[in-house]
């Protein structure tokens, strides 16, 4: 509204227009929000436009007026909400003019409801960017891990050719080379091992492999063996050398195998000869049963290879098996540049002796009253003599082996029984009774050789008498 002045006013200039939903809507435009425009009199209210659809119109004709002197106010129409402001544009009197400016709830967070998808998908995204990256860092360093547990794992089986892959430069990389080292290094050890295993015992090559090596001995208990096979030097001037060697190595074979797998030591093999040992370089209580356990092995062993020996033609040969438990030196011995591990001392010779005298009695086992001492509740031995062997002068008993208790027969326990008695008889020079007890025998076991020879000095004595001082020991230096 103008006044027009002339000079005074003489008229008003109004310009105005109309307050329509055209009007409000491009109100809505600019504003984003809605509108409505009511009046209210003496007569009521009047709504006169309004952005609204008729039937939120209805419900905001009917409830604006409680919201007349709020800041700001919710109200739900159609279950939508809407947060509300009343603004009195003109007042008079009674009569007021009253905007009210509206924003649907839903659309005034619409942008943080999109901004709050996006940030969900980009976290999502995000997280799975992180879960690959994981996955990919985390297989960069458990498959390397992996693949060096595989390989722990097969040279704990004894595959010490067993090389892991591993190109990576860093840490991973460098222990992936240090293992293909020590695999190498113990593919290495386990061939020494393996060449070492054929020229000394296993027990021994563990023994070199794990402790230093050098010149020495030590004071052991032990169980040496002496074997040897009967006439064998007359064998060999009558045979070929090829034929010769295939038999020797054949024998050797079968004798080694027995030892060993009764825990066995070979110190060394003397042409057709065997010298063994138990109770080192690994201490073994049970050293003396082991080794005739071993001697009852071998004799059985070598049952077999003359059946085979027979059908190819070859000489059947017979084996004396001598057996002595007591103290010894063991240890490397030789110089520095070339050293064996073994034994030495009185109770080697003895075993020594003991196979010799096999010779004396026609037995194949014999061994003394220390290993006796030491294996009379597992196996049978009968007691044949008590001698003084050459280079000792301490006379010693000596035992033939028969066999273990629970596998001889009643007929091995009777004739361990009246030879006894023999043997006492004999030693007592009551020749008579010890004769009757001598022929009894060699009638129910013609081929027991230690009878006759006893038989035969028997009718020695008879004829010359030992003097008083005789106390029955035989003198195998002799």
């Amino acid at each position: 509204t103008v006044p027009i002045l002339a000079p005074d006013p003489i008229a008003w200039l109004c310009i105005g227009f109309k307050i329509d939903k055209g009007v409000l809507e491009q109100l809505k435009q600019l504003t984003q929000l809605e509108i409505g425009i009511l009046s209210l009199g003496k007569a009521g209210s009047v709504l006169h436009a309004s952005t609204l659809m008729p039937g939120e119109n209805v419900a905001l004709n009917n409830d604006w007026q409680q919201a007349i002197g709020k800041a700001s106010f919710f109200e739900t129409y159609q279950n939508n909400p809407y947060l509300s402001r009343l603004l009195v544009l003109h007042k008079q009197d009674e009569f007021s003019i009253v905007a009210l400016i509206q924003r649907s709830w839903h659309d005034a967070l619409d942008d943080f409801y999109r901004l709050r998808w996006l940030m969900m998908l980009i976290a999502l995204a995000g997280m799975a960017i992180v879960l690959l990256i994981s996955v990919w860092l985390a297989g960069t360093v458990s498959r390397p891990m992996q693949l060096l547990v595989n390989g722990v794992r097969a040279i704990g089986l004894g595959d010490y050719h067993h090389k892991v892959q591993l190109a990576a430069s860093d840490e991973i990389g460098e222990l992936g080379r240090a293992f293909n080292e020590m695999s190498g290094q113990l593919a290495e050890k386990e061939k020494i091992r393996n060449l070492l295993g054929k020229v000394v015992s296993p027990a021994v090559v563990n023994e070199l492999m794990n402790s230093e090596i050098r010149l020495g001995g030590e004071l052991r208990e032990i169980t040496a063996l002496f074997s040897d096979l009967a006439g064998f030097t007359t064998i060999a001037e009558s045979m070929q050398p090829e034929p010769l060697v295939a038999l020797l190595n054949d024998y050797l074979t079968q004798m080694s195998n027995e030892i060993n797998a009764n825990d066995g030591v070979i110190d060394k093999f003397i042409g057709d000869a065997i010298v063994a040992f138990w109770g080192a370089p690994v201490i073994e209580e049970r050293h003396a049963v082991l080794a005739l356990k071993s001697a009852l092995a071998m004799q059985h062993a070598l049952a077999q290879l003359r059946r085979h020996w027979q059908v190819l033609g070859l000489p059947l040969l017979a084996m004396r098996i001598g057996v002595n438990t007591g103290s010894a030196i063991v240890g490397n011995m030789g110089s520095a540049d070339r050293m064996d591990y073994t034994m030495m001392g009185d109770t080697v010779n003895l075993a020594a002796r003991l196979e010799g005298a096999n010779k004396v009695y026609g037995t194949d086992i014999l061994l003394s009253e220390y290993t006796y001492a030491q294996v009379s509740d597992v196996f049978l031995c009968r007691e044949l003599d008590k001698v003084r062997v050459q280079g000792k002068r301490q006379p010693v008993r000596v035992y033939q082996l028969l066999g273990e208790h629970n596998q001889v027969d009643s007929a091995d326990k009777a004739l361990c029984e009246v030879f006894a008695e023999a043997l006492s008889e004999f030693r007592q020079c009551r020749w008579a009774r010890a004769e009757n007890l001598l022929l009894s025998i060699l009638r129910d076991y013609r081929d027991d050789a230690v009878s006759r020879l006893y038989l035969d000095r028997l009718q020695t004595y008879r004829v010359t008498p030992p003097d008083t001082s005789w106390d029955g020991i035989y003198d195998l230096q002799k």
